[in-house]
């Protein structure tokens, strides 16, 4: 089984958003923090992203690198 993660720039490109405003989701805690990190940085599952987008009203796209890698 494979499990797509993503950094914050990947998620922000995904949601066609500024990286700083989820970024903001977190610190306000009206997100929680991704359940794992690499290196200290953050990264996020599908799951979470779609958790992400329905906080900030907006759709996942397909246009960060990892959705168009097969």
């Amino acid at each position: 089984m494979q499990t797509d993660l993503y950094t914050l720039k990947d998620v922000a490109a995904l949601l066609d958003v500024a990286p700083h405003r989820i970024v903001y989701l977190i610190t306000s805690r009206q997100v929680s923090e991704p359940a794992l990190r690499v290196g200290n940085v953050r990264v996020w599952t599908r799951p979470e992203i779609e958790t992400i987008a329905g906080k900030l009203k907006t759709e996942i796209g397909e246009c960060a690198g990892k959705e168009n890698d097969e």
